[in-house]
This record gives structure tokens, C-alpha cells and sequence, in this order.
């Protein structure tokens, strides 16, 4: 077995929901995310839930995995009766979610807690897969105590790291033509 991330979506929905321990809300003094917990001051009940989703644009979805249709904001289940297939660009895989209602693993503690620090500005991230190298379409989602594991995307780098990035792929890839790194750098960094 061998690790592999894939890039996943976070969407958030706002419920009317009773809010628990644990929650992520919006405050309604500073319009600011909060986690809900035993000793907030501020009246749960005034706040608003937010529920996170992790989609996985690249899953398929298969007759009863939960899916979310982002162009018309709605959340089922998939079954033979439903249009998922039709509205692949729209329709994204659930692997993940706050929503303990839908039975399936939740994101981590601290993943909730980044999300609450950089106040939901969080759009894609990283998830961990198990590979099986010896079945190319066997991906299982990475769980642990019932959370998924999620890493950051990656969105810069040094100039050491694409040196070696372009060293890498020069000698994994057969060139028809010469490509002097040097150059590719001057104009493209």
C-alpha cells in the first residue's frame, strides 16, 4: 500500500440547526467562525451552524454514496433514480462532512480548527488515500478514529524546489527536443 493525496473541495452550508458542542458557527456580534464548546459565552442558540462538506471531484459516485450538486446547492443520496451521472461537472462526491446525520467520516479536529482560524477561507485541500500499486482503481480514503486525514495544497515554491521538480522530470520523461532549464527558468519565473 502506498499513500496518495487527492485534491478535494470544501464546501460549507448554513442550517437553522441546534448547535452542539463542537459546532462551527458564525457569531452574530462579528459575523467571525467560533467552535462551540462548554464554556462559550455567547448564546449558542442566537448563532448560526455551519455544516462542512469535503468533495472529491474525482470520485465516482456509486448507488448510496452521498453527493453534492454545486450548482444547485443540494446534498442526496445516490440512487438509481437520481441525476448525478448526468451533471458530472456539478455533482462531487461526499468522502467527508460535520454533518453527522449522513454516517460518514468526519474531517479532523484540527483541520476544523484551521478552518475556523482562517475564518472558512479554505477552498481546496489535500486528502490521503491508501493505494493498492497492485489494482490502479483501488483508492480507500485514509481513516482514522472515524476522520478523514487532510493536508494543505501546496500553492508556491522556492527556487530549489522547481529546480528540482524540471531536474525530475527531465529524467523521467524522453524529450524529442532539447530543453535548456536555464532558459525555461529566465522566462517563466
Amino acid at each position: 500500500m502506498e499513500t496518495v493525496k487527492k485534491k478535494c473541495i470544501i464546501e460549507s452550508v448554513y442550517t437553522d440547526k441546534k448547535n452542539e458542542v463542537g459546532d462551527i458557527v458564525e457569531r452574530p456580534s462579528d459575523k467571525a467562525l467560533a467552535i462551540i464548546n462548554p464554556l462559550t459565552i455567547d448564546d449558542p442558540q442566537e448563532s448560526n451552524t455551519i455544516l462542512l462538506y469535503v468533495l472529491s471531484p474525482t470520485d465516482k459516485i456509486e448507488n448510496g454514496d452521498w453527493y453534492m450538486d454545486t450548482f444547485a446547492n443540494t446534498i442526496m443520496i445516490a440512487n438509481v433514480n437520481t441525476d448525478h451521472n448526468h451533471y458530472i461537472d456539478s455533482c462531487h462526491k461526499i468522502i467527508s462532512s460535520t454533518n453527522k446525520k449522513l454516517n460518514i467520516p468526519s474531517p479532523s479536529k484540527h483541520f476544523i480548527k484551521k478552518y475556523v482560524q482562517f475564518d472558512g477561507r479554505i477552498e481546496n485541500i489535500l486528502v490521503e488515500y491508501d493505494y493498492d500499486v497492485d489494482v490502479s482503481e483501488n483508492h480507500k480514503l485514509k481513516v482514522s478514529n472515524n476522520e478523514i486525514v487532510i493536508r494543505p495544497v501546496k500553492d508556491s515554491y522556492t527556487a530549489s524546489e522547481v529546480d528540482k521538480l524540471l531536474s525530475n522530470i527531465v529524467q523521467d520523461v524522453k524529450l524529442d527536443t532539447f530543453i535548456n532549464l536555464d532558459i525555461w527558468k529566465r522566462d517563466n519565473m
